[in-house]
């Protein structure tokens, strides 16, 4: 259960509000009656969250009911949703599928960042960068970046523990808040 905290801000906000956005599904049942009929309610949905389920707990038979509800949760949300948001026209695919609902009612909104908008560095430049990094060189630098999250965390470790070991000529590069795990 959220913390009774949580709640009361989220419904003082939710007044006033002309559209509500849930990033998560997890939220919504508890929220939900806090939602006027003149509000907007939009699911900007970063994963189809019963399949990232699914695939976490494929080999843990006891998750079978947090599973099942996931798949409440997300399917009562994506119902009710004004829009969908996701990030790939695969998730777009996904949620018309697993949902039953219109592929027009979901948009795609692709995450990630814009690395073509920004100049080339210089040679100069990627020196320096690779510094701050604390790799010199021409080593081969290979990058994760990840938040805090059970996914992320369990590859940085993987990184770690197995990957980094295996490829001595390899500098591996952890950011982001996965580091905190």
């Amino acid at each position: 259960m959220m913390s009774p905290e949580y709640l009361e801000v989220a419904r003082k906000c939710i007044d006033w509000a002309d559209v509500v956005v849930f990033s998560h599904p997890w939220s919504y049942p508890a929220l939900k009656n806090a939602i006027g009929p003149q509000q907007l309610v939009v699911y900007d949905a970063q994963n189809v969250e019963v399949a990232l389920r699914l695939e976490l707990h494929e080999d843990f038979p006891p998750a079978e009911s947090i599973v099942r509800r996931v798949a409440e949760v997300e399917y009562q949300l994506c119902r009710e949703a004004d829009l969908i948001l996701a990030c790939s026209h695969e998730d777009r695919e996904s949620f018309a599928r697993i949902y039953d609902i219109e592929v027009e009612s979901v948009r795609v909104v692709p995450n990630g960042i814009f690395a073509f908008s920004q100049e080339v560095p210089s040679e100069e430049g990627k020196i320096q960068e690779r510094c701050a990094l604390g790799v010199g060189g021409n080593e081969t630098i290979a990058i994760f970046l990840g938040s805090n999250y059970r996914p992320n965390n369990d590859a940085a470790r993987y990184i770690v523990e197995t990957l980094a070991p295996a490829n001595v000529g390899v500098s591996f590069v952890i950011l982001g808040s996965c580091v905190e795990a």
